[in-house]
């Protein structure tokens, strides 16, 4: 028996409702080539990657978490707490390789975003108790460097351009925030052109030599997106010699004897003791008052960060050659960065 027309379309429409529901889950792959399926709209993940956690504060999606890494501010800059006083007192139940299991599913969370040197046990327990895991690594790694934190890159600057813009556009379409993502990408790509135009191509032997301070007594050499940053600002790593975070005594600095010493904002006993003590006294960037406390967004860490690329590669290269950026309006351009993307004016303590 033929049904009425009006009666096959509700019973058709019926079943395409069931086969589709309105909440449908959605599969991405994340930077480990790990295939997981996420739920059609987030509302209470967990974050326990710092540099994933910058990038969900710059897409303005900070009230889609209900949890973060417990160091979270340390490991990013003192004035974060400002941008992100919400995570404060938010639950922490993780670190970078570790997490508090019972702490983590009294959360009851729709996503966990992890980086990809995440200790594989635990990784495996978030999988056994199906909470759908995301692994960043803000890096296009080759499958051999997975897990690494100081990965064997053939193209450095081609890798950690395409990871951070991946990482960026993958946490847009996560989080429901593909425009906001779209215009941190543009952003990112307007600052990384400047330094290309001015200080990228500078040859090595004329560049500036270079030494990065993360702590009195140790730097970072190759394998990490530090190097990559002071080449993008027209400088040399003297450090690259050596590979990822690395212990360096004095004698060694002495013998490199950098042009400009830089130090990460959050690394400020070692700026005083560089600038202080006598035994540093002999070195050229101290003699010539080039150490310099970077500001929170220049970020020469491991990873890039999307303010790196579109601020700090060129505020490192304004430090460097002031004589090439001094046409443009650098503290202009941070406070519409700031403003922009973390709803804020950046102003330095």
């Amino acid at each position: 028996m033929r049904l009425p027309f009006a009666r096959s379309l509700t019973l058709a429409t019926a079943i395409a409702l069931i086969a589709t529901p309105a909440f449908a889950d959605r599969s991405f792959t994340d930077q480990m080539g790990r295939e997981v399926v996420v739920a059609d709209k987030i509302e209470r993940s967990v974050v326990l990657f710092h540099q994933a956690l910058d990038v969900v504060a710059q897409l303005d999606a900070t009230a889609q978490v209900a949890g973060v890494l417990v160091d979270w501010d340390k490991r990013l800059s003192p004035g974060f707490r400002k941008i992100t006083p919400e995570f404060i007192d938010i639950a922490k139940p993780g670190e970078l390789r570790a997490v508090n299991m019972e702490s983590l599913l009294e959360l009851d969370p729709d996503l966990v975003i992890i980086p990809h040197f995440m200790d594989a046990a635990v990784i495996k327990q978030l999988e056994d108790a199906n909470i759908p895991t995301i692994a960043l690594a803000f890096a296009d790694l080759p499958e051999s460097q997975y897990g690494k934190t100081d990965p064997e890159l053939e193209d450095e600057k081609a890798a950690y351009t395409a990871g951070v813009t991946g990482a960026v556009e993958l946490l847009g379409e996560i989080y429901g925030k593909e425009e906001q993502a779209e215009k941190l990408v543009a952003a990112m790509e307007k600052g990384r052109a400047i330094a290309d135009e001015r200080t990228a191509g500078i040859p090595e032997e004329d560049r500036t030599r270079v030494y990065l301070a993360s702590s009195e007594t140790s730097t970072r050499g190759a394998g990490k997106y530090t190097g990559l940053i002071i080449e993008q600002a027209g400088g040399f790593n003297v450090a690259g010699e050596l590979h990822g975070n690395a212990t360096v005594t004095l004698e060694q600095v002495l013998a490199w004897n950098p042009e400009v010493i830089i130090v990460e904002e959050r690394s400020v006993e070692a700026y005083e003791a560089i600038t202080t003590k006598a035994e540093w006294a002999e070195i050229d960037a101290v003699k010539n008052g080039k150490v310099y406390l970077l500001p929170e967004f220049v970020r020469p860490n491991g990873h890039p960060a999307p303010e790196s690329l579109g601020l700090g590669e060129a505020y490192l290269g304004s430090l460097f050659y002031p004589e090439l950026y001094a046409d443009l309006d650098l503290e202009a351009i941070v406070q519409d960065y700031y403003q922009t993307f973390y709803r804020i004016g950046y102003a330095r303590d």
